[in-house]
């Protein structure tokens, strides 16, 4: 049958009428006969009529016949058509004003009220749990504060030593500040200078003539001041060595003493000899350089007192007009922008005042000469050298409230570990910020990890409750860890001083493994080594550990372009020196920087420490760690035998935490091997029950520490 499309009348007001083709099916559809069938779909097709809101079907009048004859034409697949121009949407919504009617009716006012004041309510009681939440949670506890001299460390420049600028074969001042971008590379914050005072050179400087001026060899005072602009715009800080026990015996002070003039009659200890023509010593006591410590002074008639050369007599701090000198020398470069003090020989400064001989020691194999024959109950750390230290403390204090800045204040002490902490103070009467700590002096190629452990411990356990630490390895009067230990334990030696905790105070050279050099008699210059002679000079000499920086692989490896310096340049620095190791990713001075940058990583700066095998004679361990921060582990073999380290299994830290099945090697020593069979390689992964360890080597493990709930 053919459909036709029927034209759909337009009227002017009639609305747009929409057409479908709507394909019909031609699959075989069931006849359903009988009346029942066909009055049912006479309903359906009536109701469709009638309700508006339907679609309707149209066709030719034959489709809608058969419809209501309830046939379908199995051969017709023409097009159904749908009209929906009158169909209507069943709900609208309502109207406007139908709206406005229900919005002013009172329930539904009362309804809305209630609703937006009980939302705001509940929003209220939210923000009131939360903050409660925030201020009731225990958080993490505030960090400690750490002053400058904490957070860095102190590099030691031995002036001489360090750069020489005018090609006189020593260091100078200004070779300092030509040099002082290498502070910055190596992370340093604080450089400690050893004396560049006026001086006869009698000590290198630690004989003072002027206590406020330069002495010509490094330079002058406009010099210093040079340095100290360049070194504050670079944000370090100049700390000076401060020798108050004595002065040169040229100083006018002691020109002036010796004549008797004025007050300057008692700036020194003088003293009546004894014996019939009054030219015997006042007593036994003994210089620490040997021999008498009493020189008998032509001129005066008496004797004076000098622990150390005869030409660096002591000053006499009974007397207040010595007391208010040194105070005013302080002042002086604290006003030049000084930010602190290494105070040399301190427990040097007060003798007892009725000049008792002092006991003899009973050390064995000693003579009366020798300093260590006596034991120097009076002469060595005096209860006045204390209010001594404690106006040295005010004054630098009187600085800080002035600008904020805290001046440092260190003291060198050789002495018993309970003395030596005398010189912290206490909590009412606080004197210096940290005493030198020379318990890692003594270590050498024989000291095991059992020694390192009890030296270390034993040092932390005599520091007073909230003292600030610290470690030396060496300085211009001691051999070099490098010569002591051997090369290969260096990188071993600075893990430990730079990650313990504390202020580590290197001395110029050891971050690049600078050794010993060998200096014949012929070419030595310390006068405590010349003065003992060819035999035995080389037991005193302390010209070994002060040779030049080397720099470079140029001629007297950069530090000089005199023809030749004022000590001789260690045979290797052609290959040992800045230069090459800053090439060289696996070198010691690299190896240095980074241990630096650690030191900025709360779990060391601020965090606890915990040492593991405590009794292990050749494995060195001690953890750093703090909740919320990446822990780690510093692990060292003494051993001369490789080994293999179980952290999981260790004990000295239990309770405290528990280490993980990895962690990461974030730092290794020069001569650590790659892969040498074990699961554990550098710069890697490493299963912590299986830290593998050559002979004299140290890694540094960064590892996430377990905690217990």
């Amino acid at each position: 049958m053919e459909n036709k499309d029927k034209s759909l009348p337009k009227e002017e007001n009639e609305k747009s009428t929409i057409t479908a083709a709507i394909p019909v099916s031609g699959e075989k559809q069931t006849m359903t006969s009988g009346v029942e069938r066909g009055a049912e779909d006479e309903k359906k097709i009536m109701a469709l009529s009638e309700d508006p809101t339907k679609v309707k079907f149209i066709n030719s009048a034959n489709n809608s016949s058969m419809a209501m004859a309830g046939l379908s034409d199995r051969h017709n697949n023409g097009d159904a058509k749908v009209d929906i121009e009158n169909v209507q949407i069943a709900f609208a919504g309502m109207g406007k004003d139908e709206l406005l009617k229900f919005a002013d009716d009172p329930f539904w006012v009362r309804l809305r009220w209630t609703f937006f004041i009980l939302f705001w309510l509940v929003w209220l009681a939210m923000l009131v749990g939360a903050i409660v939440i925030v201020v009731k949670t225990p958080g993490c506890p505030p960090l400690p504060t750490r002053e400058w001299w904490q957070k860095g460390l102190i590099y030691q420049v031995y002036p001489a030593s360090f750069k020489d600028s005018n090609a006189d074969g020593r260091g100078d001042i200004k070779g300092i500040e030509s040099k002082l971008h290498y502070f910055k590379e190596l992370g340093v914050n604080t450089i400690w200078l050893s004396p560049i005072y006026k001086s006869p050179m009698a000590d290198f400087g630690y004989d003072i003539s002027d206590f406020q001026d330069i002495d010509p060899t490094f330079g002058n005072l406009d010099d210093f001041k040079s340095l100290l602009v360049t070194a504050k715009a670079k944000g370090l800080k100049v700390v000076l060595d401060f020798v108050p026990n004595h002065s040169s015996d040229r100083h006018p002070w002691f020109e002036k003493s010796r004549q008797r003039i004025g007050n300057y009659s008692d700036y020194y200890v003088w003293a009546d000899g004894t014996g019939p023509d009054k030219k015997n010593p006042p007593n036994n006591w003994v210089s620490v350089f040997d021999g008498s410590g009493w020189t008998y002074d032509d001129v005066r008639g008496q004797f004076y007192f000098h622990q150390f050369l005869k030409e660096q007599p002591d000053l006499n701090y009974r007397f207040p007009a010595v007391r208010e000198e040194i105070i005013k020398v302080l002042q002086f470069w604290l006003n030049l922008g000084v930010d602190g003090f290494r105070v040399d020989a301190v427990n040097h400064l007060v003798e007892v005042e009725d000049l008792r001989d002092e006991p003899q020691s009973n050390v064995s194999g000693t003579k009366p000469t020798d300093y260590t024959y006596l034991d120097h109950i009076y002469t060595t750390n005096q209860p006045e050298l204390f209010d001594l230290l404690h106006d040295w403390r005010l004054l630098l204090d009187t600085y800080e409230v002035q600008d904020g800045e805290p001046r440092l204040l260190m003291t060198e002490v050789y002495a018993s570990l309970p003395v030596t902490m005398k010189y912290y103070g206490n909590d009412t009467r606080r004197l210096a910020d940290f005493s030198f700590n020379f318990q890692l002096i003594p270590v050498n190629k024989n000291t095991t990890a059992a020694n390192l452990s009890h030296l270390v411990s034993t040092y932390l356990s005599a520091l007073p409750e909230g003292r600030w630490p610290n470690w030396v390895l060496g300085n211009h009067d001691n051999s070099r860890i490098a010569t002591r230990v051997g090369e290969e334990l260096v990188d071993a030696f600075n893990m430990l001083s730079l990650l313990l905790g504390g202020t580590p105070v290197t001395y110029y050279g050891e971050e690049l493994g600078m050794h010993d050099v060998f200096i014949s008699f012929e070419e030595s210059q310390d006068p405590k080594g010349i003065s003992h002679g060819p035999k035995h000079y080389l037991q005193f000499s302390r010209d070994f550990e002060r040779t030049p920086m080397q720099w470079n692989n140029e001629t007297h490896a950069g530090f000089t372009s005199a023809a030749r310096p004022w000590l001789r340049v260690a045979d290797d620095y052609a290959t040992n020196n800045v230069e090459e190791q800053r090439s060289n990713a696996n070198s010691h001075l690299n190896v240095y920087k980074r241990l630096v940058q650690l030191r900025e990583e709360q779990a060391i700066m601020y965090g606890d420490r915990c040492f593991l095998f405590d009794d292990n004679k050749d494995v060195f361990a001690f953890a750093r760690i703090k909740k919320g921060s990446p822990a780690y582990v510093v692990i060292i073999n003494f051993g001369s035998n490789s080994t293999v380290v179980n952290l999981i299994e260790a004990e000295g830290c239990d309770g405290i935490f528990g280490f993980p099945t990895d962690g990461i090697i974030d730092v290794n020593s020069v001569h650590t091997l790659l892969l040498r069979g074990s699961k554990s390689g550098t710069k890697g992964k490493v299963p912590l029950n299986d830290v593998f360890l050559g002979p004299k080597e140290a890694i540094v493990v960064k590892f996430v520490p377990v905690f217990p709930r």
